[in-house]
């Protein structure tokens, strides 16, 4: 496709993952060391994350379902020129950053709200 095609026509770009939702009736706290700080890089430090045990309700796996992760990010003004000059990757990317937050940005807030565990976001982000 044509850059000057892909820059007139773009609103925005989605990216999404689907991460295993922790089991309401098993998940168990997981104390928040260095480790966990460091691999979430959040600049809120948690006091307690949440981690899979299993149970009945979940067939022993520790998770039940799905929830989706997502990544927006609108094409601005500047976006669309740097699409439509094709601008190297990393200038795009940059750019792309400051317009909203990244995939890893809401799976870490997944963590954070108990609806995930550390794994699945250390699995998604390696990944991503």
């Amino acid at each position: 496709v044509e850059a000057f095609l892909l820059s007139s026509s773009l609103i925005g770009v989605l990216a999404q993952r689907l991460v295993r939702r922790l089991c309401a009736e098993c998940k168990t706290p997981l104390p928040v060391g260095d480790a966990e700080q460091a691999l979430l890089g959040a600049e809120i430090k948690p006091t307690v994350l949440y981690q899979a045990h299993g149970c009945e309700a979940c067939g022993q796996s520790g998770y039940r379902g799905r929830i989706g992760v997502f990544e927006l990010v609108p094409i601005d003004q500047r976006l669309q020129s740097l699409i439509h000059d094709q601008a190297a990757e990393h200038e795009l990317e940059r750019h792309a950053r400051t317009l909203s937050p990244s995939l890893r940005a809401d799976c870490r807030q997944r963590v954070l709200q108990g609806e995930t565990s550390l794994e699945e976001f250390i699995r998604i982000t390696r990944e991503a």
